[in-house]
């Protein structure tokens, strides 16, 4: 009466490289919700620089001085404010160690040439009072 229990084993199947790559490759497609909205606000500023950066006539007028004035080539935002821009993103920011350091190096500076002037100004008090009021 010696029954024997069978216990059931179920083998999973395992992926193979391909199947892995496959299922890597559909996680990467799903963008997290802030570069969707990063890509969204890049649109935008794309749509508005563009506009911003064209130029309008407003007026088309003769060939009078005046006709000419008004009549040339307008920008929305001034030349002086693209081309800050532009070298703004050309900047290269330290990190924060290099920010420190020179940070450190201003204080210290200005501690060591306000020691400086401070003698001066005690030395100088000296010699006008000992020499120039006696």
């Amino acid at each position: 009466m010696a029954e024997s229990k069978k216990k059931l084993v179920v083998k999973r199947k395992r992926e193979t490289v391909r199947e892995k790559a496959v299922k890597s490759s559909a996680k990467k497609d799903k963008t997290p919700r802030i570069r969707k909205l990063a890509d969204t606000a890049s649109k935008t500023k794309g749509k508005v620089s563009g506009i911003l950066s064209k130029e309008y006539t407003p007026f088309k007028t003769g060939d009078s001085k005046a006709g000419q004035f008004l009549g040339k080539s307008r920008r929305f935002t001034p030349m002086y404010f693209v081309e800050s821009f532009r070298e703004l993103k050309n900047v290269t920011w330290p990190d924060k160690k290099t920010t420190a350091k020179l940070t450190l190096a201003v204080f210290i500076f200005s501690f060591v040439l306000a020691a400086i002037v401070k003698g001066l100004d005690f030395g100088f008090e000296k010699l006008f009072r000992d020499v120039i009021l006696k």
